[in-house]
């Protein structure tokens, strides 16, 4: 048998084969194809789903007799899922100072306090702190307030102080998706926008 011969010959034997058993190729590419999507389509949806989780701090002067500054750690999830939080840390200059949220608002009312002391003049302030911790879920598309400090009195060198405070506190969490992805973040303000003064 030639090589020509034994070409033509396999050609009709494959499509002998593809002729009796068609039925059955199609099946498993219709199967092969159906896996590809699902696979593409929960990649997909990972990726849709993902929270992404970040913390700011906020300055705000409201009109309450324009004399409250707000300062305001808010907690917002940009994703289009939800993100439930797995473990939260508190850092002052670099150092690990808290692993809860309610021991870092005592450590911040401490350091106000110190400020008071300095410079004798009474900030008129508190904190409220909102419960942030392991298990919350914060839901996809929100922005919530997790610490305010709200100050009626403040001077220049006041306001600098709380600044370097404020500037000095540095925040990591880890939180996960509906998929169980693990995602961390590292959140350190580089500055502050002084409020005019009146």
């Amino acid at each position: 048998m030639d090589f020509i011969s034994w070409v033509v010959s396999l050609i009709g034997q494959v499509g002998a084969f593809f002729k009796n058993n068609y039925e059955a190729i199609i099946a498993i590419c219709a199967l092969g194809f159906t896996a590809f999507e699902a696979h593409t389509t929960r990649k997909h949806n990972r990726l849709s789903l993902k929270p992404k989780l970040s913390i700011r701090l906020n300055v705000d002067r409201t009109a309450i007799n324009d004399d409250l500054i707000v300062l305001e750690y808010r907690l917002k999830n940009a994703g289009i899922g939800p993100g439930e939080i797995k473990r939260i840390e508190f850092f002052f200059k670099g150092n690990s100072i808290s692993k809860d949220f309610e021991s870092m608002a005592h450590f911040l009312d401490h350091k106000i306090d110190e400020i008071m002391d300095k410079y004798e003049a009474p900030l008129g302030g508190y904190i409220f702190n909102h419960f942030l911790g392991p298990g919350i879920i914060i839901d996809a598309q929100s922005e919530d307030a997790i610490l305010s400090f709200k100050c009626r009195e403040w001077t220049p060198d006041t306001w600098g102080a709380l600044e370097d405070v404020f500037k000095d506190l540095s925040v990591k969490m880890e939180y996960v998706s509906l998929y169980g992805e693990t995602f961390s973040f590292l959140r350190n303000e580089e500055s502050l926008t002084s409020p005019k003064s009146s």
